[in-house]
Formats: C-alpha cells, structure tokens, sequence
C-alpha cells in the first residue's frame, strides 16, 4: 500500500503553514481508501433536486495518484 495521500497532505501543510490538512473523501474506516458519491432525486418533471441528498462510498482498488494496487 503507498502514502500518496499522507505525502501530499504533509507537503500542502509545509506549503501553506497550514495546521490541518485533510484529501475529503479519502479515508474510510479501518484505514481503507475511497471516495464518496452523492446520489438524489429530481422533482418530477424538473432538475430540481427533491428532498436530501444520499451518500454511498465507493472504495479505490487503486491509488488515484500512483495507481499502486491498494
């Protein structure tokens, strides 16, 4: 498994004096990587998004900025 993400955030927070530095989405639990996808639905006859918005993580068989098998 690489770091990309924990490299990219500790070179973002040199960069930047930053305290906290976080990649949204990109942790899961039990250390696991993914991103989240929002899914809702429209109005009918509209593109109005009716009622909230849902969430569904999808993990990563890769590293996005690598591509190193996670």
């Amino acid at each position: 498994m690489c770091n990309c993400i924990e490299e990219i955030e500790n070179k973002v927070k040199l960069e930047h004096d930053a305290d906290l530095v976080r990649l949204e989405n990109s942790k899961l639990q039990f250390g696991n990587r993914g991103s989240e996808v929002r899914h809702a639905k429209y109005k009918k006859g509209s593109n109005v998004v009716f009622g909230r918005s849902h969430y569904i993580t999808v993990p990563w068989q890769y590293c996005p900025f690598c591509g190193v098998k996670i």
